[in-house]
């Protein structure tokens, strides 16, 4: 962030005991302002140099940039002086009650530089100054943005390397953007192994897609390239960034909740379907319809990911279809009903 001092160098050329800011104080024309006033904003043309006299004011930058607070004594706006009608490069507001600036126009400006040269000269010093602190600061950014967008660059490399890997090894499925049952066998077992001794922090919904055969046949191709894409979009929109989505067959999908209980996962299993309900699916007729079922299980301490899905399957057996009514979720010991009091979006 530049510095700007109040200028206080003597003349030693003449002898001089006056400062260049008392001598600046017999110039200019002097103005009032009250708080929240703004002088000038980013991208304005600049014309005029202004000395504070009583009160403060801030310079708001570029977002990121801290502002910077002036008081009396202290120069802004300076580079008026060295470019006429440049562009500014920060807000000034006033954020005392009351202010009292002096104000130096291009023309009063003008005329000092062959008056006073002495003093004009500080001023040049003093702006060239703040010029250099200034491309300082932009340098210490530039290098901490490149450094930002190294860091980007590097960990978007090791997502593509990644999710390359999943897809030559048979773990994503790249159409979908989902784990396959394999893939999420995989990450089920090593979260289990992580969480092992606390199971109970980890949940696993499966949903069933009925009527998804008859849908297939009469389709065809076109339920694998429009239909399942929009189901798993919408899915995706209504997990939490960081839960995962699985494939596990051609009619049954998977996520994998992390410090969940009950009443998330319920949460969940109501967005999407109350989700999939608003936005009704693109069929060609009226007559096709995909019934959801929905099954939940969480894990126990040292249980593995087998286990948890033949659990969750069993919890999902136990579940009506929805078919014309809204459909509970299976539990291994309860159905909870689906309600809308307990949709919700997660910020999305």
């Amino acid at each position: 962030m530049p510095t700007i001092q109040p200028l206080i160098p003597n003349d030693s050329a003449t002898g001089s005991r006056y400062t260049t800011i008392d001598w600046l104080r017999h110039c200019g024309e002097i103005r009032h302002h009250t708080a929240a006033e703004v002088l000038f904003a980013i991208g304005d043309c600049g014309s005029e140099m202004y000395l504070i006299e009583e009160g403060t004011v801030d310079l708001f930058f570029a977002p990121g940039k801290k502002p910077k607070r002036l008081g009396p004594d202290e120069l802004f706006g300076e580079l008026a002086f060295i470019i006429g009608n440049h562009t500014r490069t920060a807000t000034a507001v006033v954020t005392s009650p009351q202010a009292r600036l002096r104000a130096f126009t291009q023309p009063v400006l003008n005329e000092l530089l062959h008056s006073a040269p002495q003093e004009i000269f500080a001023l040049v010093r003093h702006a060239c100054a703040y010029l250099v602190d200034s491309e300082k600061d932009l340098l210490h950014q530039i290098r901490r943005q490149q450094t930002e967008l190294e860091l980007t660059v590097d960990y978007a490399t090791r997502i593509r390397e990644e999710l390359t890997c999943y897809r030559d090894t048979g773990l994503l499925d790249v159409e979908l953007g989902l784990l396959t049952r394999h893939g999420t066998l995989i990450y089920l077992d090593k979260l289990l192994n992580s969480h092992r001794s606390q199971g109970s922090g980890m949940a696993l919904l499966l949903i069933e897609l009925s009527g998804t055969d008859k849908i297939g046949k009469v389709l065809g191709i076109e339920f694998e390239e429009k239909i399942l894409p929009w189901i798993c979009n919408t899915l995706k929109q209504s997990v939490r960034t960081g839960d995962l989505i699985g494939r596990l067959g051609p009619d049954y999908l998977g996520v994998i909740l992390t410090n969940a209980d009950r009443a998330l996962v319920t949460k969940i299993a109501t967005t999407f379907y109350h989700q999939i309900q608003q936005q009704p699916l693109p069929l060609p007729t009226g007559s096709l319809t995909i019934n959801l079922r929905l099954g939940a299980a969480q894990a126990q301490p040292n249980e593995n990911a087998e286990r948890l899905l033949q659990q969750a399957s069993a919890a999902l057996q136990l579940a009506p279809p929805s078919h014309h009514h809204t459909p509970p979720l299976g539990w291994h010991d309860q159905l909870i009903q689906l309600t809308t009091t307990t949709s919700c979006n997660f910020g999305k």
